[in-house]
């Protein structure tokens, strides 16, 4: 991860995305194999994202929690490229339309974990949820699955969840 401020563009964002994907994993893997020596919990943050097709609709695996664990989701980042811009969406230029819903397993209505907008017309890029002890999602050996419709066509969508990993 670089720490120079700037605006990436879709190749950039792609690369990076990868790169801190394979890092993430790199890490769980880890983690796996110390919970044989030793227990501990461990703060993830848990980078993904896809491109929207041409209706502007993606869905996507964000993660999956491994068997023996659970993994409590404390706080959603989300945002895309603006394709006018090449830049993320900002809170004074946000994206507006369609909708972005994170699920527990499969996408249905009763494995919704969060979703954006709050209320109707308000802002779906960027959004950031954050919930407390008493009311994070907790996944034990399921997937995390992101899914965005109406969103801006053919255009980078970012998530970044994170939150605590703990053997059972």
């Amino acid at each position: 991860m670089s720490d120079q401020h700037f605006s990436p563009g879709p190749a950039e964002f792609a690369q990076e995305l990868d790169e801190k994907v394979s890092h993430t994993k790199a890490l769980v893997e880890q983690l796996i194999k110390a919970q044989s020596t030793e227990k501990r919990d461990r703060t993830f943050e848990v980078p993904s994202g896809a491109q929207t097709d041409g209706t502007g609709a993606a869905k996507w695996v964000v993660f999956e929690s491994p068997q023996g664990f659970e993994f409590r989701i404390y706080r959603v980042n989300i945002n895309a490229i603006n394709p006018a811009t090449g830049s993320p969406y900002t809170p004074a230029a946000p994206y507006t339309g369609g909708s972005f819903a994170l699920y527990r397993g499969e996408v249905g209505l009763m494995s919704l974990i969060d979703f954006a907008p709050i209320a109707p017309g308000g802002n779906v890029f960027p959004q950031i949820s954050t919930e407390g002890e008493d009311s994070a999602a907790v996944i034990r050996g399921e997937r995390i699955i992101a899914q965005v419709i109406g969103g801006p066509v053919s255009t980078q969508i970012g998530c970044v969840i994170k939150g605590l990993l703990r053997a059972l």
